[in-house]
């Protein structure tokens, strides 16, 4: 080859950066070993091929490379999207594993909850057996011990020193409390076990209002208050059993009786309009403050302890009215009265309005003739 035989040194600094430039250095070279100009041209030709071939090499080399950073930058892309996604994923999931932490503790607190209530209710079964078989058992001899003190008071076994009388008076009217107190308990368990459809008929309130204060006329004459009954249009009709709605009308009108003033007047009120039926009771007594709202419908809270013993009170009574109006469907609450007092109001759903009044009559009495003024029959 001619690069064998020739050992002239070229310096590094006059090395040409191009193709052109590299070709007249070699031309140069071999002129010092041949004078044909065909030659020299023909290696000149073939030397600058070379030389573009490796130019467009080093082109497409450094578009390789441009493309091969593209991909690679796309790929940094998608890895920190990837690194995104797998981040929401673990946080997805460590959520995922929260909620069903929290699920699993809810779950275990409603257990516990359910267990709570089903052990309640036992007990309040429990309970509620007990103070039955206990109140049926003292009830028939705490009649007779009262019946009896009743007597010897009267004097129906002679006569009896002025001390020994004052001594029955309170032994009778403890007995007699306690008596009431067995009744009011055994009522609310009478409830709780009867069916109140089984009981039910049509019943005209106006009627039923003038039934009650008529059956406690004694009641109220020994505690010297007027009753007056104020009617307006008509009564209406409700759909209940009408003992425990007596019950009702009697138990607002002794407490109303008993908080009077000696002398006052309580007012009962009956109406009614298209839906419903109201009853109210309103008395001249000490009232009743604001505070004891969410417990004055309470088994056994009083508002007043000693006040209540003095009045013979067992604080039963609004919580039986309670029970029975609830169950028919209505409610029961009170406000306190212009100048003194209290109003008590129970609000029960009417009747169907085909139920014409004479139909309450014929459904205590079905032989009742009619033209015979309506009245509800009692037991």
């Amino acid at each position: 080859m001619i690069v064998e035989h020739y050992d002239k040194e070229v310096p590094r600094d006059s090395v040409p950066v191009d193709a052109q430039s590299y070709a007249s250095a070699i031309l140069n070279i071999l002129a010092d070993f041949t004078d044909d100009k065909e030659k020299q041209t023909e290696t000149q030709r073939a030397i600058l091929n070379i030389l573009d071939d490796s130019t467009e090499e080093r082109e497409n080399l450094a578009l390789t490379q441009r493309a091969i950073l593209n991909i690679l930058d796309d790929f940094e892309i998608e890895k920190k999207k990837v690194e995104q996604v797998d981040v929401a994923f673990r946080k997805e999931v460590g959520e995922r594993e929260r909620a069903e932490k929290a699920l699993r503790h809810a779950n275990a607190q409603a257990e516990a909850a359910t267990r709570e209530i089903e052990a309640s209710k036992l007990n309040e079964k429990m309970k509620d057996e007990f103070i039955s078989t206990v109140s049926h058992e003292l009830r028939t001899p705490l009649t007779s011990i009262a019946g009896s003190l009743g007597l010897l008071a009267a004097g129906a076994a002679g006569a009896l020193p002025d001390s020994a009388k004052g001594l029955l008076k309170i032994a009778h009217g403890n007995c007699e409390r306690l008596v009431r107190l067995i009744n009011d308990i055994l009522n609310l368990q009478h409830m709780k076990e009867r069916t109140m459809d089984a009981h039910s008929e049509p019943v005209e309130v106006g009627s039923l209002v003038e039934e009650a204060i008529e059956a406690n006329h004694g009641f109220i004459e020994e505690f010297g208050v007027a009753v007056r009954l104020e009617k307006a249009g008509e009564q209406g009709i409700v759909r209940a059993d009408p003992d425990q709605l007596i019950q009702v009308v009697t138990n607002l009108l002794s407490n109303a009786v008993k908080f009077s003033p000696r002398g006052d007047e309580v007012i009962v009120a009956a109406e009614a309009d298209e839906t419903e039926v109201r009853i109210s009771v309103r008395d001249h007594g000490p009232g009743i403050p604001e505070s004891a709202r969410g417990r004055i419908f309470e088994r056994f809270f009083q508002v007043d302890a000693s006040d209540s013993r003095q009045k013979g009170g067992t604080g039963l009574g609004l919580a039986i009215v309670k029970q029975i109006v609830d169950r028919l469907g209505g409610r029961v609450d009170f406000e306190s009265a212009p100048g003194g007092g209290t109003i008590f109001k129970v609000t029960l759903p009417q009747a169907a309005q085909s139920c014409p009044a004479q139909a309450v009559a014929d459904a205590a009495d079905p032989f009742t003739d009619i033209a015979e003024p309506t009245r509800v029959a009692r037991s």
